[in-house]
């Protein structure tokens, strides 16, 4: 695989914005009863790794995907219920899920959104939506991608997604993931955003939460241009672009 390294570039050291992106406790109400719908086999007795890899094949194998299903209500519980009816879901809805899940077992888990270098100018497939999942154990971020079942490591660490990026624009072969998967997602690691407030998938279902709780952070190459479009039409907004690795990977805040 070519070196192409040198297009990519961050800030490595932190812009001291004072950023904090919220996570739930496994212990709120909603994350409690999802918690039950979930088979214990998934998590009992398990490492944190164990358990994200649990969770993620769980998930892949109880959705079925379609990349143009929209539901007016997507938190985890409401996903699981169309499931059980035969919905079909987006790769946001297996991430959500995923994320639900794991941050019910007590795994900071958020949802990252993934944009194309040309994500302004092409009219469609210049986003794809992962999850990232906090190991206490390594005090490492681990990306996930439920929808394709695919958890990148190298010689059996964890991975974040920066770090699955770096590897494949620079030593991919050595990633324990199969070419295929890092062929086609490798266009999709240039931009990257979360929300600041990743509780509100669990609230969805009951309420419109608050405003604030949409704004989110976007890691951005040094020289790249802050996109302000999706696919020629949808407006990015309440978005503080960043080009700091550590801001982006601050340690997760539980509330």
């Amino acid at each position: 695989m070519s070196n192409n390294s040198n297009s990519i570039k961050y800030n490595l050291e932190t812009e001291e914005l004072n950023l904090i992106i919220v996570y739930a406790d496994s212990t709120e109400q909603y994350l409690k009863k999802l918690k039950e719908r979930v088979p214990e086999s998934i998590y009992k007795n398990k490492t944190e790794i164990q358990r994200i890899i649990s969770v993620t094949n769980y998930v892949n194998s109880i959705l079925e995907h379609d990349g143009w299903v929209v539901y007016s209500k997507n938190d985890p519980i409401s996903i699981l219920n169309k499931a059980e009816v035969g919905g079909k879901f987006r790769c946001v809805e297996f991430s959500i899920l995923t994320a639900g899940i794991l941050n019910s077992l007590g795994i900071p888990t958020r949802v990252v959104g993934l944009k194309t270098k040309d994500v302004e100018t092409r009219s469609s497939d210049a986003g794809h939506v992962v999850a990232e999942a906090y190991l206490a154990t390594e005090k490492k971020w681990q990306m996930i991608d439920p929808q394709c079942n695919e958890i990148p490591r190298k010689n059996g660490k964890s991975l974040s997604i920066y770090e699955f990026q770096q590897e494949l624009y620079e030593n991919g072969e050595k990633v324990d993931i199969g070419p295929k998967y890092m062929s086609w997602i490798k266009p999709y690691l240039f931009y990257f955003d979360v929300k600041v407030d990743q509780r509100t998938n669990y609230y969805q279902a009951v309420s419109n939460f608050m405003k604030k709780a949409e704004k989110r952070i976007m890691l951005v190459p040094i020289g790249a241009e802050n996109p302000k479009l999706f696919q020629q039409k949808f407006k990015i907004k309440n978005t503080t672009y960043i080009n700091s690795v550590k801001d982006f990977y601050i340690d997760p805040v539980i509330k």
